[in-house]
C-alpha cells in the first residue's frame, strides 16, 4: 500500500529536506529514483547517486533482478525472486576503508536460505582477503561477518535482540570497524561483536554483491529499496540517525524508527 503524503514530501517540496549526499557517502543507490535504474529484460545497471560512479550491474539477462515500480510502500524497488539474480561490482579498496557504515532498506517475501545476503562484500570465499557481509538468517535474526588479519572471521550470528519477519519493511544498519561490529534495526541496537582485531583490506578477485550472493548460492526473495554506505571515518551518531530518519520517512516506516531518535516525529531538515 502506498505510504501517502507525509512530512517527508512536504519538506522535499519546500526545499528543506536533509538528504544523504550531505554526508558525502561512498555509495548511494536509490531504486525510487527511476533515472538511476536501467532496465533491459531486468535491471542491467543500478547507478550510484553519490557522484563516485560506483554503479552495480548485471550483464547476464537471466540473472537480472526485476524493477518493481510499486515495490515498497508505493516506491520502486529492485526485486529478487529466490533464483540466481544478482547485482555486482568489481572489488575496490573504498569498501574496506574502515570504519564502514552500511544502510539498506529491504522487504522480504521469504527467507530462503540459512543465511540471506543483504551485502556480500567478501572478495574470496574465506577470510584470506578483505570481506564483510550483512545477513538475515532463516529464523529472522541478523548476522554480520568480517575477515580479519589473523585469518579469522569476527562476527555476531543470530545473537541480537531483534527479529525480522516477512512482508514488513526494515532499515538494517551495519557498522564495520576494527575491534567492533554492530547491527541495528530501524535505528535500534540489535547485536554486536567486540574484541581486539584488525579487519583486512587486501583485495581478492570476487565481486561485491548487493541483495543476493552467487558466491555462496544465497539467492534471496526480497525487495531492496535503497543502499547507502559511508567509509573512511566513524559516522557520528547524529549523522547515522539522520540517515535512518531520512530512510524511514521516505519508505513509509517512520512509526518504526527508534523512539529516542530526534527524527521519530519528523524527517531530518537542512540545518539539523
Amino acid at each position: 500500500m502506498p505510504r501517502g503524503v507525509n512530512q517527508y514530501d512536504e519538506a522535499q517540496l519546500q526545499g528543506l529536506l536533509w538528504t544523504p549526499d550531505l554526508v558525502r557517502p561512498a555509495l548511494w543507490l536509490d531504486a525510487a529514483d527511476a533515472s538511476t535504474v536501467s532496465v533491459a529484460t531486468g535491471v542491467s545497471e543500478w547507478r550510484d547517486k553519490s557522484g563516485n560512479g560506483r554503479h552495480f550491474t548485471q550483464t547476464t539477462t537471466a540473472n537480472q533482478p526485476a524493477y518493481n515500480q510499486n515495490g515498497i510502500n508505493g516506491l520502486s524497488s529492485i526485486s529478487f525472486d529466490g533464483t540466481a539474480k544478482a547485482l555486482r561490482r568489481t572489488p575496490e579498496a573504498w569498501a574496506f576503508q574502515y570504519p564502514i557504515t552500511a544502510f539498506i532498506v529491504f522487504r522480504a517475501a521469504a527467507f530462503t536460505n540459512a543465511y540471506n545476503s543483504l551485502f556480500e562484500f567478501y572478495t574470496t570465499t574465506g577470510p584470506t582477503t578483505a570481506g564483510w557481509s550483512d545477513l538475515i538468517k532463516s529464523n529472522g535474526r541478523s548476522a554480520i561477518y568480517a575477515a580479519n588479519t589473523g585469518g579469522a572471521q569476527p562476527n555476531y550470528d543470530g545473537t541480537g535482540v531483534a527479529t525480522y519477519v516477512t512482508n514488513r519493511t526494515y532499515i538494517v544498519t551495519g557498522i564495520h570497524q576494527n575491534n567492533s561490529l554492530v547491527g541495528l534495526q530501524n535505528g535500534n541496537t540489535d547485536g554486536g561483536n567486540s574484541g581486539s582485531y584488525t579487519l583486512r583490506t587486501n583485495l581478492g578477485a570476487s565481486p561485491f554483491y548487493i541483495g543476493s550472493s552467487p558466491m555462496f548460492t544465497r539467492y534471496t526473495n526480497w525487495q531492496i529499496g535503497e543502499v547507502i554506505i559511508t567509509n573512511n571515518a566513524a559516522l557520528s551518531t547524529f549523522d547515522r540517525l539522520k540517515i535512518e530518519g531520512y530512510l524511514a520517512w521516505k519508505w513509509g516506516i517512520a512509526a518504526d524508527v527508534v523512539t529516542s531518535s530526534p527524527f521519530a516525529n519528523r524527517p531530518p531538515l537542512i540545518g539539523d
